[in-house]
């Protein structure tokens, strides 16, 4: 078995080719190849995209976990006349926000790890650049 080769393949850079957005799953041409690589896992990474609609008269700042958990974020206005406390909210959701899982998109440059065997079932961790 030639493991140099094998290694070598492990982990590739390549351009998306064709992806399928309900699967999670995306294909991949690598540079020097003729062909296109068979339907690959697209890793998850959380929060993917975070949409806030307008609450107001008042800013909300998201930092968003894999969960959903995320903080609120608050201004002090210059003069410091007031104090504003800013707490953790675990367990609420806000009326119309939601959040996306990241895709790579066609033409996207994406970094790709391989299973190390023969023919193996390949991920994408994520886009380059």
């Amino acid at each position: 078995m030639d493991y140099e080769r094998i290694l070598s393949g492990l982990v590739r850079v390549g351009t998306v080719t064709d992806v399928d957005n309900v699967k999670h799953l995306a294909r991949v041409k690598f540079q020097g190849e003729n062909f296109t690589s068979g339907w690959l896992y697209v890793l998850q990474r959380p929060g993917g995209g975070v949409d806030v609609p307008f609450a107001g008269s008042h800013n909300h700042g998201q930092t968003v976990s894999s969960i959903g958990n995320h903080s609120h974020g608050g201004q002090v206005s210059a003069d410091g006349s007031h104090t504003h406390t800013i707490t953790t909210q675990p367990d609420h959701t806000h009326l119309g926000t939601t959040t996306t899982s990241w895709m790579p998109v066609i033409n996207a440059t994406v970094l790709v790890v391989f299973l190390p065997v023969w023919n193996a079932d390949g991920f994408i961790l994520g886009g380059i650049g």
